[in-house]
């Protein structure tokens, strides 16, 4: 390749560039992915709009930049009804590169017995695949830990095709706890359970979402700091639409702009 060649390249990486799609709405969504673009070479985003016929309701249009495992909005990880059990809200998730959607699931169980020797404590994390399996995983069986912190310091890593959502931080009662069988009440068959929800992994690229305005192209100021750039160029450019029941657009189209960095 001459020398001429590869500046030729370079210029034109650094130029801006753009992405443009039709906004289908789909009802009653959060978080739902309409782009999805790998620039593949270190990159800012510099804009974002959308413009539209005519639109009813709801509709928010937000920008990201991310890797192929991402936390997109927590899990909501809560006792059950059956105290034996738990539960996680509607979120989404990316595994492997994958979008989850995943709606409320109750009655959740736990992947083995999970022992938790009386009186003292344990940690339990909570994982999920791409196709929304949720399982659960621990350091070691009986926990035997002396203190919350000590068990908290041993929180494994998920499983090989899983992302953690969660976990659950449990002091046994005056007997050992057992998972599937023993309760998760405060003051029952535990001294406590706590659930904690992982935090969301992505910021947005963006000052402020974009909702659409009738006859008009809005334009979404893109911010000058981390969450708008990638120095390594590994990571995808992902456009989250949010929508609610009655939502409807008209010739809705979604622009996405982004230059190349040094």
């Amino acid at each position: 390749m001459r020398i001429g060649d590869r500046q030729a390249k370079l210029l034109s990486a650094l130029r801006h560039q753009f992405e443009s799609v039709d906004l289908a709405i789909t009802q009653s969504k959060t978080n739902r992915p309409y782009l999805i673009r790998r620039p593949g070479f270190p990159f800012e985003v510099t804009g974002l709009a959308v413009s539209n016929v005519a639109y009813t309701a709801t509709i928010g249009i937000d920008l990201f930049l991310m890797g192929p495992d991402e936390r997109i909005s927590v899990a909501g990880l809560d006792i059950d009804a059956v105290a034996e059990k738990f539960k996680v809200g509607a979120h989404v998730i990316r595994e492997g590169g994958k979008f989850q959607e995943k709606a409320v699931a109750t009655a959740l169980v736990f992947s083995a017995v999970h022992v938790i020797t009386a009186t003292k404590f344990g940690v339990i994390l909570v994982q999920e695949t791409d196709a929304g399996v949720i399982s659960t995983k621990v350091p070691v069986s009986p926990q035997v830990y002396e203190s919350a912190a000590l068990a908290l310091a041993a929180l494994p890593a998920p499983d090989a095709g899983n992302i953690a959502i969660g976990y659950i931080a449990i002091e046994a009662g005056v007997a050992d706890w057992d998972a599937n069988t023993d309760d998760l009440t405060d003051a029952s068959d535990v001294t406590t359970a706590t659930f904690n929800d992982l935090a969301v992994t992505i910021a947005s690229c963006l000052a402020a979402s974009v909702a659409p305005v009738a006859f008009s192209r809005v334009a979404g100021t893109a911010l000058t700091t981390a969450p708008a750039k990638d120095s390594a160029g590994t990571k995808d450019i992902v456009a989250l639409v949010t929508t609610d029941g009655n939502a409807v657009i008209t010739n809705g189209r979604l622009e996405v702009v982004w230059r190349g960095t040094r």
